[in-house]
């Protein structure tokens, strides 16, 4: 049997060791942190509880009291660091770029000349980035120009430490090609998609938009013809939406054979042309909507943003095939145009994406302008680069409608409004001085502006004044305006003199009283002429000046 163990007992004394010695570690330990800490902070035991005070670390303190080593757990304060950090930035300046101009198309080598250089991870010219970027040194950078329009933009470098300040020592100037003797007219058309006058105007996703509004022209009363999209795009080139309400293919729309285009009209004028599609499968392609899915659920190439193949009168050209072409990049039309056979009216087309048909989608439902913006400033950027600009280029740029729920509009073309959208032309001549056209037009108002530019006849509603004109934009005098007759009425036999007063009538070349032409007549002044009525056969006549002027009726009793 094993032998229980046993606890000897200490004595008495002993025992009374034991608490005097916890008294001398107790007022050891007071002493001891106390001392290490600030005055007004002492430190202290952790005793019982589990954490110390804000400013309060615990530490494991070892002591030796009457030879034995005491450890305790101490709360110790740690003052506040007053040490400040000073972040030192570098900041970024430019004081010359060189050459400090070049073309549209960009590609040119420029150097860019500052301070803090070194860290430079972008160059911009305006908001477009520069490619090919070298640093030289801490103060020397050299990159390649982007296409940027006919402007001048500011040259800014981002490093991590931010964006150059923008002076004038970093301007940059991009230069359309050198103009020559016009011949025939050039004129191009870009089809844009879908968006209202407020969702481009003031829109900061929409830069390079409002910069050619300040450089060129700006159309506060610009309008739609109505909705959805294909009525505005055969409007465009007929003068007419043939009754269609809807985006249709060519069959179900079914215009008549005999239904005469602007495209017909310059084959009969001998007047080269050349209308171009992105995201187009082939040359003289009809068919449906192709071109591969976009990222918003669309075919890239939508068939009725092509208002040429909807007419018979069009597709059965024998040069269908050369003239409606893919475009495959903004480098092979510029290439097309600085040929000695190059189109004098061409038509664009982007693709759904790019015209901003489809994209993310702003709170209206239109869609976010950011690509078609950069897409628009870097096509006219490479067209404002050739020879057939050069040579009197004029380029108009329109949304074809506006928001579904917009139906504002002037003039009687169409349904009589497809909303409030912008139009843009750009041209030599606006760019020396830019204006704001507030004067109402609508689709048909463009299509007459393009056909007096090319001195053709007027399509359906194109020749109603009541849709307006672009005439100013496109430097075209303004077309004539009757006011009044005086007299009003005289013999059917002709011979009465008759005082027209308006505007517009310096530049004059017919008088028609219906389908006669006067007898005579004599301008006085831009407001005032003189004719002489011709013999009419019955009891009344329509006074009808010819091309751009507006009708006007004068009575003439037996």
């Amino acid at each position: 049997m094993d032998k229980k163990r046993t606890r000897s007992r200490k004595p008495w004394w002993a025992n009374l060791a034991c608490v005097l010695t916890a008294l001398v570690v107790a007022a050891s330990l007071t002493v001891a942190v106390g001392a290490a800490g600030a005055s007004s902070h002492p430190n202290y035991p952790l005793g019982k509880a589990k954490s110390c005070k804000a400013h309060y670390v615990k530490r494991t303190e070892r002591h030796l009291v009457n030879g034995k080593e005491i450890r305790y757990v101490a709360c110790v304060y740690v003052a506040p660091s007053t040490t400040t950090t000073r972040l030192t930035t570098t900041t970024t300046t430019l004081t010359s770029v060189s050459p400090s101009s070049g073309s549209t198309a960009g590609g040119t080598s420029v150097t860019v000349t500052g301070t803090n250089l070194t860290a430079a991870t972008a160059v911009n010219f305006g908001v477009t980035p520069a490619t090919n970027l070298v640093i030289n040194s801490a103060t020397s950078i050299t990159v390649t120009s982007p296409a940027e329009p006919a402007w001048t933009s500011d040259v800014t470098v981002t490093t991590s430490a931010g964006t150059s300040t923008k002076t004038t020592g970093d301007h940059y100037t991009f230069s359309a090609a050198p103009p020559t003797a016009p011949g025939v007219p050039h004129v191009m058309e870009i089809m844009m998609e879908n968006e209202a006058y407020g969702d481009l105007i003031g829109n900061a996703a929409a830069p390079n938009i409002n910069q050619l509004t300040q450089t060129y022209a700006l159309t506060p009363q610009s309008y739609a013809i109505g909705h959805p999209s294909l009525p505005n795009y055969l409007e465009m080139i007929a003068g007419s939406n043939y009754g269609v309400s809807d985006n249709g293919t060519p069959t179900s729309e079914n215009i008549a054979s005999t239904a005469p285009t602007l495209a017909n009209q310059f084959e009969t004028a001998g007047i080269s042309w050349r209308v171009y599609f992105e995201s187009m499968p082939s040359a003289g392609y009809t068919g449906g909507d192709t071109g591969g899915v976009d990222p918003y659920g669309d075919e890239y190439y939508l068939q009725h943003h092509n208002p040429f193949v909807y007419f018979p009168a069009i597709t059965s050209l024998a040069d269908f095939d050369q003239n409606v072409v893919p475009l495959s990049s903004a480098s092979s039309v510029q290439s097309d145009l600085n040929a000695p056979s190059a189109p004098d009216f061409v038509w664009v087309t982007p693709n759904a994406v790019d015209d901003m048909h489809d994209g993310p989608m702003m709170a209206d439902t239109s869609s976010v302008p950011t690509v078609g913006d950069a897409w628009l400033a870097n096509f006219i950027a490479h067209v404002q680069s050739t020879s057939w600009y050069g040579a009197g280029g004029q380029i108009i740029v329109e949304w074809d409608e506006s928001l579904d729920s917009d139906t504002s509009g002037v003039g009687t073309a169409g349904e009589g409004g497809g909303g409030h959208i912008l139009t843009l032309v750009i041209s030599a001549n606006l760019a020396a001085s830019p204006i704001q056209y507030s004067t109402p037009f609508n689709t048909a108002g463009i299509l007459h502006s393009v056909e007096a530019t090319y001195g053709l006849s007027f399509l359906a509603d194109a020749g109603n004044a009541n849709n307006g004109t672009i005439n100013a934009l496109m430097g075209l005098a303004s077309a004539p305006a009757v006011a009044s007759l005086g007299p009003s009425s005289g013999s059917i036999a002709g011979g009465t003199s008759v005082t027209v007063t308006g505007s517009g009538f310096s530049g004059a070349t017919a008088v028609n009283f219906g389908s006669l032409a006067a007898t005579s007549f004599s301008v006085t002044s831009a407001t005032t002429l003189t004719t002489v009525s011709p013999a009419v056969a019955g009891a009344s006549a329509v006074v009808e000046p010819k091309w751009g002027v507006r009708r006007f009726e004068g009575r003439r009793g037996g």
